[in-house]
């Protein structure tokens, strides 16, 4: 996944969501997700014996759920979303809470030209739809050395911001490094991968999946574009199969 620094935030929904519903010869049974937790409410026809007001909504909503009609649609949500709302601070304390899922179902973002999002009739995310991002080159040793230093000014600032957004919206990068940045052909620096997990050498182990660890690995990213000396860009470089040939190919013309 890849994420432009532009973005916009939604107005905040609510931390639920209705994947479905079906009648039973007793009522009807309300399906709720919260976090990764799944929920099922039954609500039952003889619990309102004493509420005539109660029942007739019970029976007129389920019979909306029957018909294949969906010119009641917003009614039936509204009908649903009230009964899911009494149950919803028991289920948020019984649903796991999510630190970091790994991808961006937990940011409400919309990014100006860019990025799109895929809702469902109720507003809720169901996906993400991205510009093409037409790739030129990973964010290397190599890449940083040859770039100036109002180039890599860009790219610092470009990454800062959208860590910042991320960070705004409760959404972790996690595995910060510089193999997760590429620049597009109008040499914009993009941050990618939102799977999860750390890189050693980038972020410490105790700080794996938290904001902590996002600055501590921004940190690193900076010195490793600004700092010519940096470990981890001198250990890219070693590493390098391709410039060490070359290095042991100029030692031995000069010998």
């Amino acid at each position: 996944m890849a994420l432009y620094g532009t973005t916009e935030v939604l107005p905040e929904r609510p931390d639920y969501d209705l994947p479905g519903c079906e009648t039973t010869p007793e009522g009807v049974v309300l399906y709720v997700r919260v976090r990764s937790a799944r929920f099922n409410i039954h609500v039952l026809s003889q619990n309102f014996h004493h509420s005539p007001i109660a029942l007739e909504a019970l029976q007129t909503n389920k019979a909306r759920i029957n018909s294949d009609s969906d010119s009641d649609e917003l009614d039936l949500l509204d009908y649903l979303d009230v009964i899911a709302s009494h149950f919803l601070p028991t289920f948020q304390k019984l649903a796991p809470i999510i630190h970091h899922v790994g991808k961006l179902t937990l940011a409400d973002l919309r990014a100006r030209q860019h990025y799109k999002l895929v809702v469902d009739s109720k507003g809720m995310l169901r996906g993400q739809l991205y510009h093409w991002i037409d790739v030129d080159r990973a964010l290397t040793w190599e890449v940083v050395e040859q770039a100036p230093q109002d180039v890599r000014q860009k790219w610092a600032s470009q990454i800062r911001k959208t860590v910042s957004i991320l960070h705004e919206i409760g959404v972790i990068w996690g595995d910060v490094k510089a193999e997760n940045v590429v620049i597009d052909k109008s040499g914009n620096a993009i941050v990618i991968d939102f799977e999860g997990g750390a890189t050693k050498g980038w972020i410490d182990e105790d700080r794996m999946g938290t904001k902590e660890g996002d600055l501590q690995g921004l940190e690193r990213l900076m010195d490793y574009i600004f700092n010519d000396k940096c470990p981890l860009r001198l250990r890219e470089k070693e590493s390098d199969d391709t410039w060490c040939c070359a290095g042991c190919e100029n030692k031995e013309a000069g010998t």
